[in-house]
């Protein structure tokens, strides 16, 4: 969760002035955290493009959330702009949940 600010304030998201008003800060780490709780307590990936957010403040970007461990232990995400690649992330956030799971499985 650490950075969010950081991204935001990336040349992509120069337009996007609403995303960095009040759900910037900690508003901003709580509607990723329910993303996230969403897609872990849904077990499954979770693709959100756009204006397909409730969250006025996720219109510009896209998302992308898969739940990883047995239960689910919880997920992992990729926020970047509407236009990034979907069809070589999607499977990369998959692999990435895949392999965490894994690991963790193994060590416990």
């Amino acid at each position: 969760m650490d950075g969010t600010l950081n991204i935001l304030s990336q040349p992509e998201f120069t337009d996007s002035e609403h995303v960095r008003g009040d759900d910037a800060g900690a508003g901003g780490t709580h509607i990723l955290l329910e993303l996230l709780d969403k897609t872990a307590s849904d077990w499954k990936t979770v693709i959100t493009i756009g204006d397909e957010s409730a969250q006025a403040s996720l219109t510009d970007l896209g998302v992308i959330t898969a739940p990883y461990g047995s239960g689910p232990l919880g997920a992992i995400g990729l926020i970047g702009p509407v236009r990034m690649d979907y069809a070589t992330l999607i499977p990369v956030v998959n692999f990435t949940a895949n392999a965490l799971t894994r690991l963790l499985d193994r060590h416990f």
